[in-house]
């Protein structure tokens, strides 16, 4: 009896837009796959696509064979990346396998489409760059699908006094995926619409990773009248934003934080020593400290005329 493998769950926009900037970079055809060698995520075509790839974007899945060739090579136990052969009669070209781990977890596999078997130096930083980002994006997915199993009071956001909204923006969570609308300006007008719904006049804010750049949006285009407070955690400065919570073992530096912060008239920030959460995810990681950070600035009246 043959057995074919389902298709792996799409990964989530921020992922993909993470997978799409390596490929454009590169000049070549990128994918993320999960443990299984399911495609997750994909780049558009850059000339080097062979029958394994379009049938593996056809199909949502590569051939059985194709899948029972690559993990024969080792690629889930693999500690640092590396190159796997091409194989004529399977369609394949040869491919830089970067396995993506985050505290000893397996969450995936970047995968380079490489013919000629060989990478310049700046191609493979940026490539090693590129699957830090992805590690912590998919690490921070995996906790957040775990999380939600357990009362959100439990994730850290669990303020003394306080009542916790949590938002699933589109195509993210429990929300809808509509097939537009992914902007991050988009994203804030959901923001607006949701709070207007609600009838919240006042409310404290705090936005993490991606979820900062909504925010800045929402002040942008609509000020900051009904923000009483806004924390923002640790925001990968490409995207454009001050974190003013990070951790110093996160993949995104705190000296990005602390230069944009020391330009914010009245910002606080707050970096937690590796020794106290060391990732992209504060929150799940150490919930006493990061809710005692939280809690000691939201206390705090606004300065008059705030």
């Amino acid at each position: 009896m043959t057995v074919r493998l389902q298709r792996a769950r799409p990964g989530s926009p921020e992922l993909q837009a993470l997978v799409d900037e390596l490929a454009e970079r590169l000049g070549r055809s990128v994918a993320v796959d999960d443990p299984l060698v399911r495609m997750v995520c994909t780049s558009r075509h850059f000339g080097d696509e062979d029958p394994v790839r379009i049938g593996t974007l056809l199909q949502g899945r590569a051939d059985n064979a194709a899948i029972r060739y690559v993990l024969a090579q080792g690629v889930t136990r693999w500690s640092r990346p590396g190159f796997i052969d091409g194989r004529d009669d399977l369609g394949l070209l040869p491919r830089y396998v970067v396995p993506l781990c985050e505290r000893g977890h397996l969450l995936g596999l970047l995968v380079v489409v490489v013919p000629e078997k060989t990478l310049g130096a700046e191609e493979i930083a940026a490539i090693a760059r590129a699957a830090d980002a992805m590690s912590a994006q998919m690490y921070g997915e995996h906790i957040a699908a775990d999380t939600r199993k357990t009362d959100e009071r439990d994730l850290a956001l669990a303020l003394v006094g306080a009542d916790v909204l949590t938002v699933d923006l589109r195509g993210h969570g429990r929300s809808g995926t509509p097939r537009h609308g992914y902007r991050i300006a988009r994203l804030s007008r959901d923001v607006l619409e949701l709070v207007d719904r609600l009838g919240l006049d006042r409310f404290d804010a705090l936005g993490w990773s991606m979820g900062v750049s909504v925010w800045w949006s929402f002040i942008d285009q609509y000020g900051t009248g009904r923000i009483r407070r806004f924390v923002a955690v640790d925001q990968p400065a490409a995207v454009a934003a001050v974190p003013l919570i990070g951790c110093e073992g996160s993949h995104v530096h705190p000296d990005s934080q602390r230069f944009v912060a020391e330009r914010i008239p009245g910002a606080r920030l707050h970096v937690f020593a590796s020794d106290v959460a060391s990732s992209h995810f504060p929150f799940p990681e150490n919930p006493p400290a990061f809710n005692a950070v939280v809690e000691k600035f939201l206390a705090e009246e606004p300065a008059r005329g705030a």
